[in-house]
């Protein structure tokens, strides 16, 4: 009886002793719920319900791991997971490209007249006038004097011109337009030399009073060969009327004497350009404006070129205002045997404009 007390005793100590031991190592272990993410879970309570149906983590997320063990085991514990690494961010630049390429420049914009738009222009043209008249090309045999414009016959040789032009662009491509420069010159002179003009002989000295009219107009059709937002080449054609007019008078011939009046009906063939240089920030634009015809028909050949620069700057709904200067050269030669009348107007233009 006594030793089967002892018996039980002994086991009851035992049980105790092995209760405590699994008691201490319980406390070296943490339960880790693992939470799908949106499963709406939170700090272990239902924070609603969870996207496809799940209200609670699923009991393969469930598991305990050691108080004391390390990162890279906790995440080998659930799931198989890995442990987290630091990850570089993928490069924004392209592989073996050190540098963008510089960003292009912006267009140039040239101005020009829309379909049903006028362009209005007044020109003063600063012009050094030479010329030479020989009329008739004999007297009685014998050659008349070829004389000076300006030497012989008194004609100021600078002169303030004015040209107007006006031009209709009637589509995109073809335009028509309508220029004038009228002039008048005169003077009071005496003669340096003996003169033979008409069937009139003037010795030198004589005091002569001496007139030279000149009509320059034109009448074309302009086409736009190329149109872009930086460049224009234009041709056109054209319907040129010159009249010039050289008149004399002095108290040998009672006041009324002889002169020559010269009307030519020719045609001119020519080409236009322009470029624009550059757009200011106030919205204008700088561009060359260069113009070349060549005259001919009806006994006479000629040319008028052009060369300048223009400034433009917008007035609104399409409109523009234009200042342009540079040089200019018409000449005009004849190509007959009886008469010679040859004009030469070269120097600086100044020009204001309207396009609407």
């Amino acid at each position: 009886m006594i030793r089967s007390t002892v018996t039980l005793l002994v086991c009851l100590v035992f049980i105790v002793f092995c209760s405590a031991a699994v008691s201490a190592d319980d406390n070296r272990f943490i339960q880790v719920n693992i939470v799908p993410h949106g499963s709406g879970v939170i700090d272990g309570r239902s924070a609603g319900p969870v996207s496809g149906g799940m209200d609670l983590p699923s009991p393969q997320g469930l598991f305990r791991q050691a108080a004391g063990s390390s990162s890279a085991e906790f995440m080998q514990a659930g799931y198989g997971l890995k442990p987290v690494s630091k990850v570089s961010a993928p490069s924004l630049c392209l592989p073996g490209v050190a540098n963008c390429a510089p960003a292009p420049d912006p267009v140039c914009i040239l101005p020009k007249r829309f379909p049903r738009q006028w362009e209005l222009a007044a020109q003063v043209f600063f012009a050094r006038v030479k010329g030479t008249v020989q009329w008739p090309g004999m007297v009685l045999g014998q050659p008349t004097t070829q004389m000076d414009l300006n030497n012989d016959l008194g004609i100021p040789e600078h002169a303030y011109l004015m040209e107007f032009s006006a031009y209709y662009q009637l589509n995109p491509s073809w335009a028509v337009f309508y220029t004038v420069m009228p002039t008048s010159l005169s003077s009071v002179f005496t003669t340096t030399k003996t003169i033979v003009y008409g069937n009139t002989t003037y010795p030198a000295g004589t005091q002569l009073y001496s007139t030279w009219n000149n009509y320059y107009q034109r009448v074309g059709l302009q086409y736009t060969a190329i149109n872009t937002c930086s460049a224009r080449v234009s041709i056109y054609n054209s319907w040129l009327y010159d009249v010039q007019k050289n008149t004399i008078a002095s108290g040998l011939c009672g006041g009324t004497c002889c002169g020559v009046d010269r009307t030519r009906n020719m045609v001119m063939s020519g080409i236009e350009f322009q470029k624009c240089i550059d757009n200011k920030c106030n919205g204008g634009a700088l561009s060359c404006d260069t113009k070349a015809g060549v005259a001919w028909l009806d006994g006479a050949w000629g040319f008028d070129v052009q060369a300048g620069l223009r400034y433009a700057v917008p007035m609104g709904n399409n409109r523009w205002g234009y200042a342009k200067g540079g040089y200019r050269i018409i000449n005009l030669y004849e190509d007959r045997p009886d008469l010679q009348m040859d004009s030469s107007l070269t120097g600086a233009f100044a020009e204001l404009g309207i396009v609407f």
